[in-house]
């Protein structure tokens, strides 16, 4: 689904600024279409996520240098998800002031006190890499 918001941009790309918007509703159109919502702060409703219609530069050293982190951030993740005990002391001083945290760490007591259901687990980690330009 993401190739398909891609190839909209890359056929219709420098056309973001045209009169009639066509480009832009087009993309928040699709957005909404697939769940790229969020909710209000104010009065609860759901507005598309903030998104972008062009390409952003990003230097090709260190995108090479996120790639080559990728592996050993990974298993770092993975290291630490499997010490249960550890992770929850290290979030214990934000539990109460970060709901989404805090709901995150009930999730993972209930699995620790009733035990796993099913022997695998698959990790899918979303890593952003914030760099200066």
């Amino acid at each position: 689904h993401c190739s398909n918001i891609v190839s909209l941009l890359t056929l219709q790309h420098g056309m973001a600024t045209n009169v009639d918007g066509t480009l832009v509703r087009e993309v928040i159109d699709w957005s909404v279409a697939h769940g790229l919502l969020m909710q209000t702060k104010t009065d609860g409703l759901f507005e598309h996520a903030p998104l972008g219609v062009s390409p952003t530069p990003f230097p090709q050293q260190q995108f090479i240098r996120a790639i080559e982190l990728a592996v050993p951030f990974n298993t770092l993740i993975e290291n630490i998800s499997q010490q249960p005990e550890w992770l929850l002391n290290v979030l214990s001083s934000v539990e109460n002031e970060d709901k989404f945290t805090s709901r995150l760490m009930n999730i993972l007591r209930d699995v620790m006190n009733n035990g796993e259901i099913q022997p695998i687990h698959l990790g899918i980690n979303r890593s952003d890499y914030m760099i200066d330009i």
